[in-house]
This record gives C-alpha cells, sequence and structure tokens, in this order.
C-alpha cells in the first residue's frame, strides 16, 4: 500500500508494479525496524527506509526515505511471510517542496 497509488496484491502484482518505474538499478535499500511485536501468528514490524534507484532515462539516481509498517503471518513451517507492507515517504511532494518553509505560502 504505496501512497498516491492503488494497492497492489501478491508477488506478481508487485514486480509489475516495481518493473513499472523502469528501475534499471537499486544501489541503496535499507530498512530499520523501531518496534516488532505480536501475540500467535500475526506480528507487525514498524520502522524506516532509506533506498536509492536509478531509472530508464533519468540521470540522477532517485533517493526516498521513509516509513513503513509491516503485518506479517507465521506459516505452518514457522516462517514468517508479509501479508501487508505500507510505506510513506518523509520527502515532501514536488508541487509542495518549500510551502512550508519559513516565510512560504501555508494551505
Amino acid at each position: 500500500m504505496s501512497p498516491n497509488m492503488p494497492s497492489y496484491q501478491g508477488r506478481t502484482a508487485l514486480v509489475e508494479f516495481i518493473e513499472s518505474f523502469g528501475i534499471t538499478e537499486m544501489t541503496k535499500h535499507t530498512i530499520v525496524f523501531t518496534e516488532v511485536d505480536g501475540y500467535g501468528d500475526m506480528a507487525y514490524a514498524r520502522g524506516a527506509y532509506d533506498e536509492a534507484y536509478s531509472l530508464e532515462g533519468v540521470d540522477d539516481p532517485i533517493e526516498e526515505v521513509g516509513k513503513l509498517l509491516a503485518v506479517l503471518r507465521k506459516q505452518a513451517d514457522g516462517s514468517w511471510l508479509i501479508a501487508n507492507w505500507i510505506t510513506n515517504s518523509d520527502l515532501p511532494l514536488p508541487s509542495m517542496e518549500g510551502e512550508h518553509s519559513e516565510g512560504g505560502e501555508h494551505r
């Protein structure tokens, strides 16, 4: 569940979503979990991400930081799989940059 777009579900939909951006190389992908808790066969993990990637036709790498929330379910074999993954960028939308800075217009 990424911001500003419809949700997608399943491995195939995730791969198609990533490929639709034309990512040619991921140069950084770091996740730091700040809270993990759960009960029984359900758990959640809250944290932050920091990533950078190259896009087709774009000279400079795209860098992004944000926060995330994952809901996990325990499988019969004891492993944990992500059931839901929610991300929210910490970066302002391009049209909003500077609008909340000192002396800037507030809407």
